[in-house]
């Protein structure tokens, strides 16, 4: 089933059987069951206006481990608010960056408190990862909102530092079940019209 490409405001709503390069083209998301072929070359679904020549946001899916994202790209994935960390790609980003600890240290939770509500729907950066907070607790689901809200304060802290590379799983849709094409929907409207790349690492 074809996707739509996300154009501007003269072409929206038109659908295209092929990847199709135009000027009057503003920008142009892509997913991977609609054209698998550019995935081998990332540069083809890069849209350049004749008159500005910018960059526009590009989401694509690739196969391999998120720990070998080429050097560069910013990570993120979701914790909970008690930075339990203790299972799925959580762990491993425990494991490979003593995260549970600068968490702790970065961004302390109130003394006798399970875990700091104003954190709640933040993107907490940490290196070069950024913890989306997506829910309270370890034991609890995230909703889609949350989720959102990560993803919109995730953006504000690429504009700011001026991020251009950003690398994560599927968010979301591991151990917490969030469906992965809702997911994916949200990120496309989160950073829609952003001067990035969102890679997603899947195994």
């Amino acid at each position: 089933m074809l996707q739509s490409v996300v154009l501007n405001d003269n072409m929206r709503g038109m659908r295209f059987d092929k990847a199709y390069v135009d000027p009057t083209i503003d920008y142009l998301i892509v997913r991977s069951v609609l054209y698998p072929m550019i995935l081998h070359d990332p540069r083809n679904i890069i849209i350049e206006d004749n008159q500005t020549k910018e960059r526009k946001m590009v989401l694509r899916e690739v196969t391999g481990d998120l720990f070998t994202a080429p050097q560069g790209y910013y990570l993120a994935h979701c914790i909970s608010g008690n930075y339990t960390l203790g299972a799925g790609i959580a762990k491993k980003f425990d494991e490979e960056y003593d995260m549970k600890f600068k968490l702790h240290r970065d961004y302390p939770i109130p003394n006798g408190e399970k875990f700091d509500k104003g954190l709640i729907g933040k993107a907490l950066l940490v290196d070069n990862v950024f913890n989306l907070v997506t829910k309270d607790v370890h034991w609890h689901k995230p909703s889609y909102d949350n989720l959102r809200e990560c993803l919109c304060d995730m953006r504000d802290w690429t504009e700011e530092l001026h991020i251009k590379k950003l690398a994560m799983p599927r968010i979301g849709c591991g151990l917490d079940k969030l469906d992965w094409n809702t997911v994916e929907e949200i990120i496309e409207e989160v950073f829609e019209g952003a001067d990035i790349e969102i890679v997603i690492y899947k195994l």
